[in-house]
This record gives structure tokens, sequence and C-alpha cells, in this order.
């Protein structure tokens, strides 16, 4: 899933865990409150809302139940009002990280399409003149059958 490739990029430059010790089934705090944040952002977060990323899925990502996926999503409105803010501060510059390589993955998408559409126009234009000059050859041919025909119609 390209969302959650995009966030673990994101959660490793800000916190040092690898995507595979993410999808780990340690149950080291410092781990599942960054499951935690990756539930809620995959699941509130995703740049697409007529796709919205289900539980299952999430719970498929990140190596876990999807019931386990469910209790972060209840838990993580705790765990941001808890008093010593840590959480919370760790969740917002995941956030706006993770926000902010998506615009840029959004783009790249973008600009890849549009070069590949720019491609297909450039193809299709060739194809387009190629059709254009057979079909002049052929309204020659048709001048030149009709000169024939009416030359030899005043002949006979």
């Amino acid at each position: 899933m390209k969302e959650f490739e995009t966030l673990a990029l994101v959660i490793a430059k800000i916190t040092g865990v690898t995507r595979d010790e993410l999808v780990s089934k340690t149950r080291k705090r410092p781990i599942v409150e960054l499951k935690m944040m990756c539930s809620h952002l995959l699941k509130n977060c995703s740049h697409d809302s007529s796709s919205k990323i289900t539980v299952l899925h999430i719970g498929e990502v990140l190596n876990v139940d999807h019931s386990t996926i469910t209790y972060h999503l209840k838990r993580h409105p705790d765990m941001m009002s808890q008093k010593d803010g840590k959480y919370k501060e760790l969740y917002e510059k995941i956030f706006k990280a993770y926000k902010s390589n998506k615009a840029l993955s959004i783009i790249n998408d973008y600009e890849r399409q549009s070069k590949m559409l720019g491609d297909r126009i450039k193809n299709e234009q060739k194809n387009l003149n190629q059709l254009i000059a057979q079909k002049e050859e052929v309204d020659k041919k048709i001048d030149n059958l009709k000169l024939i025909s009416g030359y030899l119609g005043h002949n006979s």
C-alpha cells in the first residue's frame, strides 16, 4: 500500500524506527504508539477520500489484527491529550511530514501521468499525421481516376 510506504519512510526519518520494526510483532511501547499513530493517519488522512482504507487493510499492513486497529483508533484521542504532550508532539511532527511527503508524492504521480499523456498525444499526433497523408494520397487517386474516367467518357 503506497500510503503506508510513504508513512513508514516518514516515521523512519523522524524516529529511526524502520519499516520492519513497525510491522514487527513487538509490544514495545514506542513501536505500539507508532502503530497507533499509523492507524489514525491511514484511516483518517488518506488522500483519496472516496476509497477510505479499512481497519482490516490497516491491520494487514501493520501486521496486527483489525480489532487492534479499532483499539488504536479509539485510544488515539486519549493519547493526544496526555499531560506530558510527547505523543501529541511526535504525532504532529509525523503528520506534517506525512502530509508534505504525500503532497509531493501526489504531485510526482500527476507529473508522471502528465508526461505519459503528453507522450501519448505526440504518438497519436504522429499517427494522425500519417492518416492525413494517407487520406490525401487516396483523394489524389480519386481525383486522378475521375479525370481519367471523365477523359475516357468523352472519347467514347
